[in-house]
């Protein structure tokens, strides 16, 4: 007798239940196909042919990924510190520990606390009691949400009688140190302390923030008190220490209060005028207290939250990036964002004839307040300082104010060498053929410029046979001067104020592509340009006749050949998470 043995190729959908046939022994089965499929009446299971054996079906499939573990640091934003003869704010509160089992496809909402505001000067009236801070979190589909306590106020003056009359430092993460003759707010276990208290007469001092690891000082004789100290964390491979409290201050005679460390603000003594101390920013340290009756309290520090995992088990998107010694990867996050994990291959930029690579999303390119180390092999750096104007700022992004930062990079397309000198700018390293790309994250409202030129993005300082990258009539355009200015525009404008992924990618024939948002916009454009034109692009955000532009630039690439649609895509979605 002929077994029939069913063969399945391809995906297939059952409604309702699937009846295989039954058999006592593989051994009864005949003519076998790879594929085939039946339930085993011995052993009551379901096998299947793999070619050479039969298998039990369950077996054949892949164990579910375990996922990776990746550690947390998380810290809300500090309180301010309380105006007039005030308390310290307390540190915003201090969470560590880790996520396990992050599997690929995991996305996480980060918000990152603010600090709170000082407490006025004795020139205001009514209280003047330091602000806590914003809490910190971290939210997702597979977590229930973590959140860190904001960093309790400082107190202040209450009603700027004489004698004076204090306020009690609020509760939070850590608390706010209290004014005179008041008590320290109470920090949240396992987060941080509680504040110091405040003296009364003769000295009116008042007590230091809570930190994540002390409490704050009291008031004491002719001091007033310290801020808590912080804890330190080894997440990005060096020993930081975050969250300490702020000092407190005092009336005259009276030694200010000292921050705690870990970014608590410094207190003002014996009755000085001038504003205390603020909380370093992304340590969630405390502000100062103010002093005399001219005397604001310091604002908090703002808060952070860090991430780093082994790399090569997931990589993910989002923040600033960096690696440990160790080789973990971590994101650190100073604004709010989003973290995305993926399998341990994704993310991946095309990187095949990339000649300039500058991510201010990434630590090793960030170098300075205003310059971009190149991460490809070719040492093409940015210099956002040369002409002014640019500048880094804590988020992964440069911003230009439209006086012109120096980008420092040339393209030669032509023949001549006279073409290729340009005093004061060098040539591109690794540059060796007629077509190019260039790509960037902008965000910008720049609008108006001279005539056609538009506004500059990419460009040059000269009117001559140079290109640049511009925004004419709200969109992105190419423009090359022949013997005249040509340009071709995409469709999408780039100048609403949200951050949009330009590429101009240009071919050996003179013509080249616009993409925006990972989609390509204009085809060919550029056709009639006289062959040996090339580009000249010496500046960024700075253009020929004033057409200066202000914007903010996230990522800056060349490539030394024309990248197709494909790659671009691929660039897009593996850059998108820190702007969209």
């Amino acid at each position: 007798m002929k077994v029939f043995s069913p063969f399945l190729n391809g995906d297939t959908t059952t409604s309702g239940s699937l009846t295989l046939p039954r058999h006592p022994i593989s051994s009864s089965i005949t003519n076998t196909s790879t594929g085939s499929i039946y339930y085993d009446t011995t052993d009551n299971v379901v096998k299947v042919y793999t070619g050479n054996a039969w298998e039990i079906v369950g077996e054949q499939t892949t164990p579910s990924p375990t996922g990776a573990v990746v550690e947390y640091l998380l810290v809300a934003g500090g309180g301010g510190g309380g105006g007039r003869h005030a308390g310290g704010g307390g540190a915003g509160g201090y969470l560590s520990s880790s996520l396990a089992s992050v599997q690929s496809g995991s996305s996480f909402t980060i918000t990152v606390g603010s600090g709170g505001s000082g407490g006025p000067n004795g020139t205001t009236t009514g209280k003047k009691q330091g602000t806590s801070g914003t809490n910190s979190t971290i939210a997702g589909t597979t977590i229930t949400t973590i959140t860190a306590i904001a960093g309790g106020g400082g107190g202040g003056d209450a009603d700027d009688s004489n004698p004076p009359d204090g306020l009690e430092g609020l509760d939070g993460g850590s608390g706010g140190g209290a004014s005179y003759q008041e008590s320290g707010g109470s920090g949240t276990a396992g987060q941080g302390f509680a504040g110091g208290d405040g003296q009364g007469s003769p000295n009116y001092s008042g007590g230091g923030g809570g930190g994540a690891s002390a409490v704050g000082v009291n008031a004491s004789g002719t001091n007033a008190g310290g801020g808590g100290s912080g804890l330190s964390s080894t997440i990005t491979g060096a020993s930081v220490t975050r969250a300490g409290g702020g000092g407190a201050g005092g009336w005259s005679g009276v030694g200010s209060g000292a921050g705690g460390n870990g970014g608590g603000g410094t207190g003002v003594g014996n009755a000085g005028s001038s504003n205390a101390g603020a909380g370093t920013v992304n340590t969630g340290g405390g502000g100062g207290g103010g002093g005399g009756e001219s005397s604001a309290g310091g604002s908090g520090g703002s808060g952070v939250a860090i991430f780093a995992y082994p790399t090569g088990s997931i990589n993910g998107a989002g923040g600033i990036v960096g690696t440990t010694p160790s080789q973990k990867k971590y994101h650190q996050f100073n604004s709010s964002g989003t973290l995305s994990i993926g399998a341990a291959n994704d993310f991946q930029i095309h990187t095949t004839n990339l000649v300039m690579h500058v991510d201010a999303g990434n630590f090793a390119s960030r170098n300075g307040n205003t310059s971009g180390i190149d991460l490809s092999s070719y040492s093409n750096n940015l210099n956002l300082g040369g002409q002014s104007g640019g500048s880094l700022t804590a988020n992964p992004w440069w911003n230009c104010d439209g006086t012109g930062g120096l980008a420092d990079f040339e393209r030669n397309g032509g023949s001549t060498a006279s073409n290729v000198a340009h005093t004061g700018y060098g040539s591109m390293t690794g540059a060796s053929n007629n077509a190019w790309t260039i790509e960037f994250w902008i965000k910008t409202t720049a609008t108006g410029g001279e005539g056609t030129l538009g506004k500059t993005i990419i460009g040059t300082n000269a009117s001559s046979v140079w290109a640049g990258v511009h925004i004419v009539s709200n969109k992105l355009a190419y423009m090359h001067y022949d013997t005249s200015w040509l340009n071709s525009s995409s469709t999408t404008s780039i100048n609403d104020g949200n951050w949009h992924h330009c590429v101009v990618a240009n071919y050996s024939n003179e013509t080249c592509d616009l993409y925006v948002d990972g989609t390509r916009e204009v085809t060919g454009a550029n056709s009639a340009l006289t062959s040996g034109r090339y580009m000249k692009m010496d500046s960024l955000g700075r253009g020929y006749n004033g057409q200066n532009t202000s914007m903010d630039i996230g990522q800056l690439r060349v490539y030394d050949a024309p990248l197709s649609a494909a790659q671009v895509l691929q660039n897009y979605n593996a850059t998108k998470t820190n702007f969209i």
